[in-house]
């Protein structure tokens, strides 16, 4: 790995938590910054800091400023990003892909409580990540890599395997495309964890919608957060795949591309996330679509419905851009979050529409404690009854098992309860109680 293609990344927050800063800074002091404040995200802005020691430090004296008083909540952590990745930042623009693999790092940070956290002295790690640049240190850097972080896929550390399953041979499908292998019936995900591949009416999911390909049946994934939504699409295309994040900021240049800064103060002209996968021949995920305008989702609608190209009107050198075979467009969302807007436009253009659930049997085969799947199999009943709103999923039982592990049962019980929302918090504790046989709430200080 090249000392270059490296950036450190960390996240602020104020003391009341309801705003936050998130930074990605690379080595040649490049600073991006985006802000968070109730669930909302800003896009990606690049910051010109001057020494970039100085200016840690000086974010770490915020703790003490006022009103509003910042401390550094994740620590600082380096992510790997590829060199042409490094060459757009060094040029002025931020590459999506990185802020991609930026919120995957802090969704393992925030999942996994063995995740590595470098030392809270954000200064001196800066300073030691600096310092291992201009000597060409790999083996520093390498040793700091968060795993969620890599640009590429590292082979993930030894662990037990569950009990064999035949082997399902789905490295290639029609059309001759290469896809992650199926060991054991485990898929390796780009990000280093393993994917549970399940069945649809005897097929492997991701087997499934890889057969949608070649004829670009294009795919719509629906069902509450964290039941493996994105998992499932990583899983079947591994980094044969163009992913943006919807947000309510999400605009047509998005989609199709615009004029950047560059290096210099010069403006060039960056392909959006459509434009790039219909010119690469691959798949484009649009998570979250649900809560991007409808009006900014026309755009996708003229490659969805078989006319296959696109004019770019805001540049007429790059002219038409025709979908070469293997693009197709799939999508995931949350029907029932707050905010999301599907028309029937839009549904219309999917051929294959998957409701994604848990598998709660996955989890126990996973090794999740059973008193905890056993209590969210029952709150998920009720949820489906519409007694309460909230049951956990997947993600949060697979964090829990992790929890479990390092903190023992009690936090890992009083944690799920803290994550539901305070609606449902009362139903859930009573529901744990009675599966898991303490009386519990959840955390507190």
């Amino acid at each position: 790995m090249s000392t270059k293609s490296t950036a450190v990344m960390m996240q602020l927050a104020t003391a009341d938590g309801d705003s936050k800063q998130q930074m990605v800074v690379f080595a040649n002091k490049a600073v991006y910054r985006r802000s968070l404040t109730e669930g909302t995200r800003t896009r990606w802005r690049y910051a010109s800091v001057g020494d970039l020691p100085t200016w840690v430090e000086g974010y770490v004296n915020l703790t003490k400023a006022a009103p509003t008083p910042m401390s550094i909540s994740h620590g600082a952590t380096l992510m790997e990003v590829t060199e042409d990745e490094a060459t757009e930042a060094e040029g002025g623009a931020f590459p999506r892909n990185v802020g991609l693999r930026y919120s995957r790092v802090i969704d393992a940070m925030d999942a996994d409580p063995t995740s590595n956290v470098p030392t809270p002295d954000v200064k001196q790690y800066v300073q030691d990540w600096i310092d291992a640049h201009s000597r060409d240190d790999n083996a520093w850097i390498d040793t700091h890599v968060h795993s969620a972080g890599t640009a590429v896929v590292k082979p993930a550390a030894p662990e037990p395997e569950p009990e064999p399953e035949p082997e399902v041979s789905v490295a290639t499908t029609t059309g001759g495309w290469t896809y992650p292998e199926t060991k054991g019936g485990y898929i390796t995900r780009p990000n280093g964890t393993k994917y549970k591949v399940r069945k649809i009416d005897g097929t492997p999911d991701v087997q499934v919608i890889r057969e949608a390909r070649p004829d670009r049946e294009h795919v719509f994934l629906f069902g509450e957060p964290g039941t493996g939504k994105t998992a499932l699409v990583d899983s079947a295309f591994g980094d044969d795949l163009v992913t943006m994040l919807g947000t309510e900021d999400t605009e047509v240049a998005d989609f199709i591309g615009g004029y950047t800064v560059r290096g210099g103060g010069s403006y060039g002209w960056t392909d959006g996330a459509l434009t790039e996968a219909m010119e690469r021949k691959v798949p484009l995920f649009i998570d979250e679509i649900g809560v991007i305008a409808p009006k900014v989702l026309t755009t996708v609608f003229s490659v969805m419905d078989g006319r296959d190209e696109i004019r770019i009107t805001a540049n007429p050198d790059r002219g038409i851009v025709t979908a070469g075979h293997g693009f197709m467009v799939l999508a995931a969302t949350n029907p029932h979050a707050p905010g999301v807007r599907l028309s029937e436009a839009l549904l219309s253009r999917f051929a294959i529409h998957l409701e994604v659930g848990s598998d709660y049997s996955v989890c126990r085969e996973m090794g999740v404690p059973d008193v905890l799947v056993t209590a969210a199999e029952n709150l998920d009943k009720r949820r489906s009854t519409g007694e309460i709103g909230w049951a956990p999923q997947m993600r949060e039982l697979l964090r829990a098992k992790a929890q479990w592990t390092k903190r023992g049962d009690t936090f890992a019980i009083r944690n799920l309860i803290s994550g539901a929302p305070e609606d449902d918090r009362e139903v859930v504790a009573e529901v744990m109680a009675r599966t898991t046989g303490k009386k519990l709430t959840g955390l507190v200080l």
